[in-house]
């Protein structure tokens, strides 16, 4: 029975002592944990009202609104130790910007039974949240919310009682494997408590409810939901998740709810409700992937907690702060002694030269050495560099990234001599993750963690993640192997996002003056580029732009990242955002992606109107790139193109400019709400010139034109937008909405992104991130 992981949380379970709290029972777990009063769930399906006690550990977690400055009902969690709590991801996540909330946002309440603030519970407590976590691969809806888990650390722990308890954690996964949540069966139940179990839930807030419900394994999960009508929940369940089945429904703010099973008299936590797509099937994070994270992150909680005043080791110890850089190795795996802090290179060993005994051998990445026939604590651990007497026998443990070169049962020092030597701590072959790339691990014929490290002999296998392909077309295997030394036998594959492919959407139905409603998601490419009014200080939609490769890039027109002057405007003042169709920023769209600007790019010739407008295109590079969904991707550029030859076939603009409503001469109109389209024909810079005389000398050496079809084409507010053409089945950025004649409706000239290819080229190998 393996009981170390726990020992090392325990301070964090209870409040009284390890010795007082742990019990030989099962896979041993905490005297304080799990229990529950007034429970009587009955079988699945099953949702009634939840009595106080009755799930102790559930708490209410509440957001802090910017605009209103209230706080409002955000999800549930779960309490698995006095100032730990663990949500859903996604609870404390903002899907447009892709952050997580300021922790300072975020408030707790444990011992609640409704949703509602003006509704005071005599036995509630309230906590506010010092620290957020996360695991670091978690990035929200983009990846179908894999890994959305968070814990959320409060500074004042709760007082625990009849009401407010942890619910108990499976360590060693003992339970689980009981439980098997792969293994569908009726008798395979979970039970959870939340705000939205069952038909009668009140959007408004509600009363806490709690059910029992069966559980279905991923594999099932993911054939049922090729059924047509639940077919959007099959993106959504990744390698982490589980299904429940969910009869009676459920909503929104059960997210964050804890999934328990009772063994004996107690409760553990299994699973944690992640993400609603249809209501009768609800998906839920297993636990079991996540139990090295979150022992990681609990033992750093404790160690910070414990070490204000002193220095935090890499393994968490804490010494006093005057012990670094001392040239002594007071932390057992030597970061208290690092080259680069102290800036020295070879630390000085604490001299035991008047002991006799053998001395503990430093090890490639930090080692640390526990005394056998020892209690648990500071005292059982020694040093590397350091001395034990004669007769005493140690294990050996080696930093993280590294394991030790054979296994024994204990290294004894007999007449100041190791009996068996201390093997050597080797390098494992550091986590496979590549950005567009999905690797599945295996050692020994068992699946393993391919975020950390492994040992030699562990197989990876690479492919490239949907709407991805491979860089390399000719790469012969997707393999690898884990060699001595701690390399891998083949690097992973470049996975480039595909461009130009529209989302799969059958039915066509928006621009632009006389324009039709784009479907949403049939440009993922195109993005609207606000600007911050400095009156009201308000976003505006004021042109738009395209996405190209890397994610990072947004192709424009120059004189939209300019004021009336001619001036560039400060990058502070813009925001790029992509998956929109409705031009308000303020309206938050399921699959939108915002960012701020990092940098504007303009050709060096481009003066503006001065200039006829002459290399009206610029790139933004944004702070966080595009992530790749059905929604938001790449499109095509052609680098290979020229402006004497004109694709044949029409092309496609898309905005949100001026519509015919109330449209005067093109001069002003009504910005359209939601995003529009039309397709046009395209003439050469030759045809244009001789379209208007007037126009003419606006018609520059790259430019050509598209011909309005009964009135239908850009106007202002399109600005920057991609001239888009289909080749096959890809669709090709060919151009920059740039200008139009002012009191005219037959035509409107683009920049050609062919003619200033090299300058597009070289400013993305300047400035790519991926």
């Amino acid at each position: 029975m393996a009981l170390e992981p726990f020992l090392i949380l325990m301070s964090l379970f209870l409040p009284y002592s390890a010795e007082q709290g742990l019990t030989t029972g099962i896979e041993g777990y905490s005297e304080g944990c799990g229990r529950a009063t007034s429970r009587a769930v009955k079988s699945p399906p099953y949702s009634a009202a939840s009595p106080l006690g009755s799930s102790p550990w559930n708490t209410v977690i509440y957001r802090l609104q910017d605009t209103t400055n209230e706080w409002k009902f955000s999800c549930c969690g779960n309490i698995i130790a006095p100032n730990v709590v663990l949500t859903a991801a996604s609870c404390v996540f903002v899907e447009q910007v892709r952050e997580f909330v300021n922790a300072s946002y975020v408030r707790v309440i444990a011992a609640k039974t409704h949703t509602s603030l003006d509704r005071t519970d005599e036995n509630s407590q309230q906590r506010d949240v010092k620290k957020i976590y996360s695991p670091k691969l978690f990035r929200g809806e983009i990846e179908g919310f894999s890994n959305n888990l968070a814990i959320l650390y409060v500074e004042v722990p709760f007082s625990l009682n009849d009401f407010v308890t942890p619910v108990c954690v499976d360590w060693t996964d003992g339970i689980s494997k009981k439980q098997n949540l792969e293994q569908s069966s009726s008798e395979n139940v979970v039970e959870v408590a939340g705000f939205g179990l069952g038909s009668s839930w009140d959007k408004q807030g509600g009363e806490l409810q709690e059910g029992s419900f069966v559980v279905q394994k991923n594999k099932e999960c993911r054939a049922d939901s090729r059924k047509p009508n639940i077919a959007k929940l099959r993106r959504y369940i990744s390698y982490d998740k589980f299904c429940i089945l969910t009869p009676l429904g459920t909503k929104k703010s059960d997210f964050g709810s804890g999934l328990v099973v009772q063994v004996g008299n107690r409760y553990f936590l299994q699973g944690v409700m992640s993400s609603f797509v249809v209501e009768t099937f609800s998906l839920a994070t297993n636990l079991t992937y996540h139990k090295v994270w979150l022992r990681d992150v609990m033992n750093q909680i404790e160690a910070e907690s414990k070490c204000k005043d002193g220095f935090l080791c890499s393994n968490y110890a804490c010494i006093p702060k005057s012990k670094k850089c001392d040239r002594v190795l007071d932390c057992e795996d030597g970061s208290d002694e690092i080259e680069e802090m102290c800036r020295y290179k070879v630390p000085v060993i604490k001299n035991l030269d008047n002991q006799k005994g053998c001395t503990l051998p430093i090890q490639l990445g930090g080692a640390s050495y526990r005394l056998d026939n020892c209690a648990y604590g500071p005292s059982c651990t020694r040093l590397a560099g350091t001395m034990v007497e004669d007769g005493q026998t140690v294990q050996i443990n080696c930093g993280r990234g590294t394991m030790p070169s054979e296994k024994g049962p204990g290294y004894a020092c007999l007449n100041g001599k190791w009996f068996q030597e201390i093997p050597k701590c080797i390098r494992m072959c550091a986590p496979r993750e590549k950005r567009g790339v999905s690797v599945k691990c295996d050692y020994n014929r068992g699946a393993v963690n391919c975020s950390e490290y492994m040992k030699q002999g562990t197989e990876a296998v690479a492919t490239c993640k949907r709407l991805h392909k491979l860089k390399d077309p000719f790469k012969t295997t997707d393999r690898s192997k884990c060699l001595s030394g701690g390399k891998w036998s083949a690097d992973l594959p470049v996975c480039l996002p595909e461009c130009g492919v529209p989302n799969r959407i059958d039915d066509v139905t928006p621009t632009i003056s006389y324009g039709k409603n784009a479907t949403y998601g049939r440009y993922p490419w195109h993005t609207a580029l606000y600007r911050k009014n400095a009156t009201s200080q308000l976003w505006e939609q004021i042109c738009s732009g395209t996405i190209l490769f890397p994610t990072n890039i947004i192709l424009t027109a120059a004189h939209c990242v300019h004021d009336d002057n001619h001036n560039l405007v400060n990058i502070e003042n813009f925001m790029v955002a992509g998956g929109k169709v409705v031009r308000d920023i303020t309206y938050l769209e399921l699959y939108q992606q915002v960012s701020r600007v990092k940098e504007v790019i303009v050709p060096e010739d481009y003066e503006g109107f001065s200039t006829q407008y002459e290399y009206d295109i610029a790139l933004i590079d944004v702070v966080t790139p595009f992530s790749i969904t059905d929604f938001v991707l790449p499109c095509c550029v052609d680098y290979e193109s020229t402006t004497s030859v004109l694709p044949t076939n029409d092309a496609t603009v898309v905005g949100w400019g001026y519509t015919e409503k109330r449209l005067y001469a093109g001069v002003s109109g009504t910005p359209s709400q939601t995003l529009l389209e039309a397709h046009l024909p395209l003439i050469s810079n030759r045809e244009c010139k001789n379209k208007d005389e007037n126009f003419k000398p606006f018609v520059t050496f790259d430019k050509f034109c598209g011909l309005y079809r009964n009135s239908s084409g850009p106007q202002p507010g399109d600005s920057g937008g991609g001239v888009i053409v289909r080749n096959g089945d890809l669709y090709y950025v060919i151009g920059v909405i740039s200008i139009k004649p002012t009191y005219s409706n037959e035509f409107g000239a683009f920049t050609s992104v062919g003619t200033h290819q090299s300058w597009i080229r070289d400013a993305i190998h300047t400035h790519m991130r991926w």
